[in-house]
């Protein structure tokens, strides 16, 4: 699928997003899973599709995605004093902390999905695979210049067997091990899915 240069406005967000991972991931070790987490990834792995490491990357590249897009409309609703913007149906919604700046990236963004993609008549679209995800994205910093980014999410696509992601989760948080994301039950380094930040 060609995609088309991202404006600068999403070029900015998709910068946010990806400087949030580097400075999250700045201080991690490379120590090994721990056994109840490794475990845990087993056993989904047994339960759910293989992934490729591009079909990792494009549920990840939708993640992201999504979570451009809810700043993006947090950014654009430029009311005072609102701390929350809920999609027509419901279905995205996202809040931020009384301390948020999002010139700086500091505060605490929360974004809960529920079985959401973005609208096919939206420029966003075009930059994204399909995947509908439920579950949240969060993203904190206390300075601007730290953070940490989680997600815990499940996965569809109306084409399970080119898009097969059903499950994945990351938490970057400086800590040991935490360079990874959990793409059905598979770990995936983060170094391989950089690349979809790129552009």
């Amino acid at each position: 699928m060609t995609r088309p240069t991202p404006s600068p406005t999403v070029r900015g967000i998709h910068a946010f997003i990806a400087i949030a991972i580097a400075v999250a991931t700045a201080a991690c070790s490379a120590a090994p899973p721990d056994d109840e987490v490794a475990a845990e990834a087993a056993a989904a792995a047994d339960r759910l599709p293989r992934v490729t490491i591009p079909q990792a990357g494009e549920a990840v590249s939708d993640a992201m995605l999504i979570a451009s897009f809810a700043l993006y409309r947090a950014l654009a609703s430029g009311r005072a004093g609102v701390r929350q913007i809920a999609s027509e149906d419901g279905r995205l919604t996202m809040s931020w902390s009384d301390d948020a700046d999002f010139a700086s990236g500091r505060g605490r963004y929360t974004i809960i999905v529920d079985d959401y993609s973005i609208p096919l008549d939206d420029p966003f679209s075009s930059y994204a695979y399909g995947y509908a995800l439920s579950g949240s994205i969060v993203l904190e910093s206390t300075t601007g210049g730290d953070a940490t980014l989680t997600f815990d999410l499940g996965a569809r696509h109306h084409d399970p067997e080119r898009y097969p992601v059903e499950r994945l989760s990351m938490n970057l948080d400086g800590s040991a091990d935490s360079d990874t994301v959990i793409v059905n039950g598979t770990r995936f380094s983060l170094s391989d899915l950089t690349s979809i930040f790129e552009d």
